[in-house]
């Protein structure tokens, strides 16, 4: 019995068609029509439905391609387009992809459709061979659109095969697609050096103006870079790999343009190297990066390799150096360069000594440039040309004073670690800013190093933190007494004296040091009671609301000297603490009544007048248990009359929350 296939709607056709290729294309099993009219998977037994949907996705393009004037049937015809692509990769569907239906696209916007269909998957590599045909009209397509930056990435992932290469060179010398330009001589041609003989002189000639580079011309220079990098590395630009079999001949031929005296098409006046040239120009710093990286390519480590290498630095020496046209700062990156570059393992470059002091002394000089980036990058070649031994001939007095006067602390640190200088090394620390935090660590490292048997170090360098104690605060005091009381418990008396005349930076020691001692239970650091009692002093002055709790939590000075420093600097709670310890209720309640009278009289309200009444509470009952009753009586009154003489005055309304705060809040009062 013959069946009959229904005939959906478009819009079910769609839905339908998406959900079936997402599960794959070919795949055996059922099918059955939804309540919403689509084709959905049942089952993995059964007939291929491979041919169902091809008849399906067919009819539904010849459907879509007559109503293509409106922009909804057009956007189906992108969809269908790209399910077709993706369903239709195998070889036997090629013709109907490319000819049937490219031969249905009869209507303009079915055909822009189309070849806008095709660039997701050129981009992806899907599509690497297109038709020459299809590739003329998808080029010119674009080109009329103005899609150039999409055609040129596409371009670069098309087989040249697959293009008319000249129609392609025309349109992509008169947009600048440089990319394109390099891939179609490196795929079709497998030339990899007429690409740089022809896009060179456009920068050269940039340059050659003194103008400010436009962006297009910035663009030229980065892409050349990156191109001759890729050349020196074996890898394909801009996307991919070099044959394997072309690497070596591609590298040599590109070394060798790199390093030809002159250019093709050289006039008369062209100077020497010019294609070295423009690229120092144009970028010194990126340029001798490109290079440096190139050299760590196998072929530049072998003997051949090295005497290349060196052909190329002697080039460079002879341009930049000895030549003119470049500024202080670009042969200084020449320098840095180079110090990089004599710092290597298998280096074998023969540089003269008085060129050598010349790096030295370019390394050190100021460049001019404010970039922190720069002169860590010039101290860092300064100290690899050390580690390897590379100035060892060089004079070290004079190379100390150098790095101190360039700010290469680190360099000025490897010198004085050379000569066991220890000590000095603490102010390369503190002089600099990227490394002061770290002057702590280094301390605590050397410290253990001498208490290990390093001899003789130990007094230099507590002469050394004595004079730089202020410097060491400045950083961070608490870590300052960590250290000084860990290891050099012995110096805190002499810090003290040499901090006398500068209280802040005193109290900011003493108070790291009292922190360490609670913090670390160390009840042996010898902390004589004058010391104690300065520390007491400096808190009524930096710190009165520490004051109180620090008498609490310690026994470590005098009471009479305690007494009389928080009574000079007028610390009412304190001194009344302080009578209590040594007995004197009566001195420490009339100290603190006084206090209340005054704020009483000021008119003073809130928690602050609360708190020192429930003070006077608690004073009066402690003082109560050593008492007899009369006296005991008394202090009472004394307290109560100086609540509750407020009240007399009609014109002040405090006392009740006073008379709260010593009786409770029902205002009653049992006196003993």
């Amino acid at each position: 019995m013959k069946t009959t296939r229904p005939n959906y709607p478009i819009t079910v056709v769609l839905k339908g068609l998406a959900v079936a290729t997402s599960e794959g294309s070919g795949v055996c099993y059922h099918y059955q029509k939804g309540s919403d009219g689509c084709c959905y998977q049942k089952g993995r037994e059964g007939k291929r439905v491979d041919d169902f949907l091809q008849e399906m996705l067919v009819k539904s393009l010849w459907k879509v391609l007559v109503k293509m004037q409106k922009s909804f049937w057009q956007g189906c015809f992108s969809f269908l387009v790209g399910m077709a692509i993706c369903d239709w990769m195998k070889p036997y569907y090629r013709d109907t992809l490319f000819n049937t239906l490219w031969d249905a696209c009869t209507h303009q916007a079915a055909r822009a459709c189309y070849l806008q269909s095709l660039e997701p998957w050129l981009l992806n590599d899907r599509l690497p061979n297109l038709p020459p045909f299809i590739s003329q009209e998808f080029v010119t397509h674009y080109e009329n659109k103005g899609f150039l930056q999409a055609l040129e990435a596409c371009l670069v992932h098309l087989e040249v095969t697959s293009i008319d290469i000249d129609q392609v060179m025309r349109l992509c010398w008169t947009h600048g697609l440089y990319d394109a330009i390099i891939h179609i001589h490196n795929r079709a041609m497998k030339d990899y050096v007429t690409p740089l003989q022809d896009l060179m002189p456009i920068l050269q000639a940039a340059l050659s103006t003194g103008k400010q580079l436009t962006d297009r011309q910035i663009v030229l220079g980065n892409k050349l870079l990156v191109y001759i990098s890729c050349c020196l590395a074996g890898r394909a630009y801009p996307v991919g790999d070099i044959p394997e079999e072309d690497v070596q001949s591609v590298k040599y031929e590109v070394f060798k343009c790199l390093t030809s005296l002159h250019s093709k098409d050289a006039s008369d006046n062209e100077l020497p190297y010019p294609y070295l040239r423009t690229l120092l120009q144009f970028d010194t710093r990126e340029f001798l990066n490109v290079l440096a990286l190139a050299f760590e390519e196998p072929e530049f480590t072998s003997e051949l390799g090295l005497r290349q290498v060196q052909r190329l630095v002697d080039i460079l020496l002879l341009v930049m150096v000895k030549g003119s046209g470049f500024m202080p700062s670009q042969v200084g990156s020449l320098f840095t360069f180079l110090a990089r570059q004599l710092a290597k393992p298998w280096c074998g470059l023969h540089v003269d000594r008085q060129l050598f002091e010349q790096v030295v002394e370019f390394l050190t000089e100021s460049s001019g440039s404010t970039s922190l980036g720069h002169h860590e990058e010039r101290q860092q070649a300064l100290l690899e040309l050390m580690r390897v031994g590379g100035l060892q001939h060089f004079d070290q007095d004079r190379l100390l004073r150098l790095a101190d006067k360039a700010g290469f602390y680190r360099v000025c640190e490897l010198l004085y670690e050379q000569r066991r200088e220890y000590e000095k090394i603490l102010q390369c620390y503190l002089r600099d800013a990227l490394r002061r935090p770290q002057v702590f660590s280094f301390l605590h490292n050397l410290l253990l190093l001498c208490s290990g048997g390093e001899s003789g170090c130990t007094p230099r360098i507590e002469a050394q933190i004595l004079d730089s104690i202020a410097e060491l605060l400045d950083v961070d005091p608490g870590r300052t007494g960590q250290v000084v009381c860990s290891h050099l418990p012995h110096l805190v008396p002499a810090i003290v004296e040499q901090l006398r005349d500068q209280r802040e930076l005193l109290f900011r020691f003493l108070q790291a040091v009292f922190h360490y001692r609670e913090s670390h239970n160390r009840d042996d650091l010898p902390l004589e009671p004058h010391l104690v009692e300065l520390y007491i002093s400096l808190l009524c002055e930096h710190a009165p609301n520490q004051v109180l709790t620090f008498l609490s939590a310690s026994d470590s000075y005098r009471l009479d000297n305690a007494i009389s420093i928080v009574k000079s600097c007028g610390h009412a709670e304190a001194t009344a603490y302080l009578l209590e310890r040594a007995g004197d209720f009566r001195g420490a309640l009339t100290l603190l009544l006084e206090k209340l009278e005054q704020r009483l009289a000021a008119g003073e309200r809130g928690e602050e007048l609360g708190v020192l009444v429930s003070t006077l509470k608690a004073l009066c009952q402690r003082a109560s248990a050593s008492m007899d009753e009369k006296s005991r009586q008394e202090m009472w009154f004394l307290l109560l009359e100086c609540i509750m003489r407020p009240q007399r005055d009609k014109t002040h309304n405090s006392q009740g929350s006073c008379i709260e705060g010593i009786c409770g809040t029902d205002s009653k009062c049992e006196l003993p």
